[in-house]
C-alpha cells in the first residue's frame, strides 16, 4: 500500500510536471524529492528495533510516528501545489475563453467595417463612372466649340479676304 502511494505520487508528478510552468514544476520536483527522502527515513525507522528481545521501543514508535506525520504534511504541501496548478489551468482556460470572445467580437467589428468600406467603394465607383461620363461629355462639347470657333475664324478670314472688310481700329 505504501509503495502504491509512492508510485502514485511519482506518476502524478510526471504527469503534471510536463504541463506546468517551470517554477511549479521545480516546486513539485522538490516536494516529491523531499517526500521520497522522508519515506525512506520512515522505512528505515520501521526496521529499527532497539528494544529488548528485538522489539521496538516507545521512542522508536514516536520517531516513526513523527516521520509519518512529516510525510502526511509533505503530501498536503504536494496537494496544495497541485491545487494551485489546477487553479492556474482554470484561470488559463477562462482567460483563453475571454480572449476567444474578444477576438470573435473584434472579427465581427472588422467585418462590419469591411462591409461599410465595400459599400463606400461601390458608391465611389458609381460616382467615378458618372464623373467620367461628364468629363467625356465636356470633352465632346469642347471639341465642338473648338471646331465651331475655328470655323468662324476661317469664315471671318475668308470673308475678310473676299470683301476686304476692314476692321475698325482698336484704341
Amino acid at each position: 500500500m505504501v509503495f502504491r502511494n509512492i508510485f502514485f505520487f511519482f506518476f502524478l508528478s510526471i504527469l503534471t510536471a510536463s504541463a506546468l510552468p517551470d517554477s511549479t514544476r521545480k516546486e513539485m520536483n522538490d516536494l516529491m524529492r523531499t517526500r521520497a527522502e522522508l519515506f525512506k527515513t520512515y522505512s528505515n525507522s520501521l526496521s529499527k528495533k532497539s528494544g529488548f528481545f528485538g522489539n521496538q521501543t516507545k521512542n522508536d514508535l514516536r520517531t516513526a510516528h513523527d516521520l509519518l506525520k512529516a510525510i502526511v504534511e509533505q503530501d498536503n504541501k504536494i496537494m496544495d501545489a497541485l491545487n494551485r496548478s489546477m487553479d492556474f489551468r482554470t484561470f488559463e482556460k477562462a482567460t483563453m475563453s475571454f480572449d476567444a470572445q474578444e477576438y470573435t467580437d473584434r472579427i465581427k467589428n472588422l467585418s462590419i467595417i469591411n462591409d461599410t468600406l465595400t459599400k463606400q467603394i461601390q458608391q465611389l465607383e458609381i460616382e467615378k463612372r458618372s464623373l467620367r461620363s461628364e468629363i467625356n461629355g465636356s470633352r465632346f462639347y469642347n471639341v465642338v466649340l473648338l471646331f465651331v470657333s475655328l470655323l468662324f475664324a476661317g469664315l471671318f478670314v475668308y470673308l475678310n479676304k473676299k470683301n476686304k472688310l476692314k476692321l475698325p481700329p482698336q484704341s
